[in-house]
């Protein structure tokens, strides 16, 4: 079916999707409106140092903390880098509704769904918040864009380098979008027109390409910290202390002194951050990592724990799966956030003070959110199940936007789970593209059904 011309153009610009682009954005950025300043996570003094100190971290790639410093313009405010987010979801939202709902009118069903997603989904939350995590759904969107092949080739070349950007963010999208990369090509020939097949394998292999080269931005966080996190998610799987148990009578590790603390304490969290933390007791992240990365290594391949290995990466993987709420590391935060903004952003510090956040009062109201998140969730999975059958064969573009977002969502819930621990911030960074999704369909079915109804009237006549 033909688009029909598009109104409220000049030169060339089309007034009409930017100006929804902006009101998309306005409601993406309702929670940072309301707390009275972006939202905060601990994380953020040291993506705020690693940004303007600069230099990278032992825990995480510097990439956030540069895009930090760059749309915050080196530091006037950080709600220009919230807006920025804002403006890059909603404009990549309105992207994909009128790639779906091409021939149809397509900028009310967008501003509605971003409207209905802001309040009963995690991306108005996400988009708001100072932290990495909306990049996982930023590269989700920018791939599917890439791989339709209707963009120009200046619009693809920046989702190339948006996509570049996202992955270089966090270490978990080496793993997320290498394995979302691979599905799509063992599909390939489901998801593509045979014309388009060797632009698609081309662009997929440009995608792994990048996405791999993303080890040089992240290499020293990966190989100072990755036996530790495996460490935290072996504690949390059970399988840390049960390895412990038959290793230590033969195995001298320093941690074996500590192993019923451990089974009394095999919260993640206690283990990477708490100072008393066997961790932090016994040398540190540089002192223990030969001895960590052994363990981790013989609990992984060797028979009598590598089914334990498996069966905790299925619960964990289930686990997360339901854990996909707001509010997560939302907490008041006085150091080190204020100190990182008393040092690089100090005009920022005072309205951070005076937001709901740091007073206390930003996470009374998370609850309807989280509720009615879940039942987005569980409405949208029955959506699904019932509209992709008969949507199938009818529009590509949607078929392969299901193809890479929802194995996208269930990928991420798996990765985060196996490798690192169970939280909502890992959850909701992707979940809420099931109920985009699911708007999706329910938008393209409504307009079948009504172009089959005029057609059915025309006939008529």
């Amino acid at each position: 079916m033909p688009n029909r011309p598009a109104k409220y153009q000049t030169n060339g610009i089309d007034i009409g999707f930017w100006l929804s682009v902006i009101a998309g954005a306005c409601i993406l950025l309702l929670p940072a409106l309301y707390n009275g300043y972006p939202l905060m996570n601990t994380d953020d003094g040291t993506y705020l140092w690693s940004g303007f100190f600069p230099g990278t971290p032992v825990d995480r790639p510097i990439a956030y903390g540069l895009f930090i410093r760059l749309t915050s313009l080196n530091g006037v405010t950080l709600f220009l880098t919230a807006i920025a987010q804002c403006l890059l979801v909603s404009c990549l939202i309105l992207k994909v509704f009128s790639s779906i709902l091409a021939g149809f009118k397509y900028r009310l069903p967008a501003i509605i769904s971003i409207l209905l997603l802001s309040f009963c989904s995690s991306v108005a939350w996400i988009s708001s918040e100072i932290l990495p995590d909306v990049c996982t759904s930023i590269a989700l969107l920018s791939l599917y864009l890439i791989m339709l092949q209707k963009e120009s080739r200046v619009v693809t070349v920046f989702l190339f380098f948006v996509y570049t950007l996202c992955i270089a963010t966090h270490m978990s999208h080496l793993l997320i979008f290498s394995t979302v990369l691979l599905m799509v090509f063992l599909f390939r020939k489901k998801l593509f027109q045979p014309a388009q097949l060797k632009v698609a394998t081309y662009r997929m292999s440009l995608a792994l390409v990048l996405t791999i080269s993303c080890v040089f931005t992240m290499g020293y966080a990966i190989s100072q910290s990755k036996h530790v996190f495996a460490m935290g998610a072996l504690l949390e799987q059970g399988v840390l202390t049960k390895y412990l148990d038959v290793k230590c009578p033969t195995e001298h590790y320093k941690i074996c002194n500590y192993k019923d603390v451990l089974a009394q304490n095999p919260n993640p969290n206690y283990f990477l951050w708490s100072p008393e933390s066997p961790l932090y007791v016994t040398g540190g992240w540089e002192k223990n990592k030969t001895e960590y990365s052994k363990i981790v290594w013989q609990a992984t391949i060797e028979p009598q724990f590598a089914w334990l290995r498996i069966k905790g990466s299925l619960a964990s993987t289930w686990k997360q799966a339901l854990e996909f709420g707001v509010g997560d590391g939302n907490v008041p935060f006085k150091a080190p956030v204020e100190g990182a903004l008393n040092n690089y952003i100090k005009r920022d510090l005072p309205v951070y003070q005076a937001s709901r956040q740091y007073n206390g009062k930003l996470l009374q109201v998370v609850d309807v959110p989280n509720i009615l998140s879940k039942i987005a969730v569980v409405v949208s999975v029955i959506t699904l199940l019932l509209l992709i059958p008969v949507l199938l064969k009818k529009n590509q573009a949607f078929v392969l936007f299901a193809a890479i977002a929802v194995p996208g969502v269930i990928i991420n819930t798996w990765v985060c789970a196996t490798f690192a621990q169970i939280n909502g911030r890992y959850g909701c960074r992707a979940m809420w593209l099931l109920p985009l999704t699911a708007l999706l369909s329910v938008w393209l079915w409504k307009a079948y059904r009504e172009e089959r109804k005029r057609i059915l009237v025309s006939k008529n006549v």
